[in-house]
């Protein structure tokens, strides 16, 4: 087996001149992105090599508690990170997202780890932190454009909610198809990567084991297995986000709370 290529801060600073030039192009064409690149390149610099370290120690110690701790300092980063991207925020979404995102990736990640691939002893950090926040990361996006894709489709057909809440309506039959719409939308990139995996794309996983010498036969197998996963996480966490949000627009009397859509 093939030991992985090391890269030097050389290799990093070479591209980073790549992500230099990206901002360059997005001045040339007046994106107004600059800010938003140097930013994100800056935080994942720090940010990755922050948690290179951290992880070292975390694997040295073994602990089920510090993995513990970690795992839901990561769920409330990903909570918080999730109510920052929201255009509109009401009282009561962050408890929606945390309660998504919680019972997503404790459900997903048993499933992943202990019926799935089975992990020995079941806190196994190699296995749990970067699955856990595989699993995380991809509910919170979705979670994130589901609440802003329901808001968008609530506000923007208000007037037909009434009227059929007037009609005679339930609150429930007055916005399914909102609630579907913003389910629909917000699961779309999850769908879209299944589509072109293995074909387009090597996903990170697959890409990150083969580099690392593993047979591309197994890596194709926990890529298989993981990308499962995702989409179910992805799709869970927009189901259930979407359901808790969508309750909140409406009062006790069954009317359409109109000052959250302003």
């Amino acid at each position: 087996m093939k030991s992985i290529i090391e890269l030097s801060y050389v290799d990093i600073l070479i591209s980073t001149s790549l992500m230099l030039l990206t901002i360059s192009l997005s001045f040339w064409q007046n994106l107004k992105l600059e800010k938003l690149l140097f930013v994100g390149m800056l935080r994942a610099f720090f940010q990755l090599t922050l948690i290179g370290y951290v992880l070292q120690e975390v694997f040295k110690m073994d602990s089920w508690l510090l993995i513990f701790v970690m795992l839901l300092l990561m769920l409330l980063i990903a909570t918080r990170e999730t109510l920052m991207r929201q255009k509109k925020k009401t009282k009561g979404m962050s408890s929606n997202v945390f309660i998504a995102l919680s019972v997503t990736s404790i459900f997903m990640l048993f499933a992943l780890t202990e019926v799935i691939i089975r992990i020995d002893p079941w806190y196994n950090p190699h296995y749990l932190i970067p699955l856990g926040g595989m699993i995380l990361g991809n509910a919170m996006n979705i979670s994130s454009l589901a609440i802003d894709r329901l808001y968008t489709e609530i506000k923007a057909n208000k007037d037909g909610i009434e009227t059929s809440l007037s009609l005679g309506a339930t609150p429930r039959q007055a916005i399914e198809k909102y609630v579907q719409n913003a389910i629909k939308s917000s699961i779309i990139p999850a769908t879209n990567g299944l589509m072109t995996v293995g074909l387009v794309q090597l996903p990170g996983m697959m890409t990150g084991q083969i580099l690392s010498g593993i047979s591309p036969a197994v890596a194709v197998n926990y890529q298989i297995v993981t990308m499962y996963v995702w989409v179910s996480a992805a799709t869970m966490a927009g189901v259930i986000v979407t359901l808790l949000e969508a309750k909140k627009y409406f009062n006790s009397n069954q009317q359409l709370r109109l000052e959250l859509l302003k």
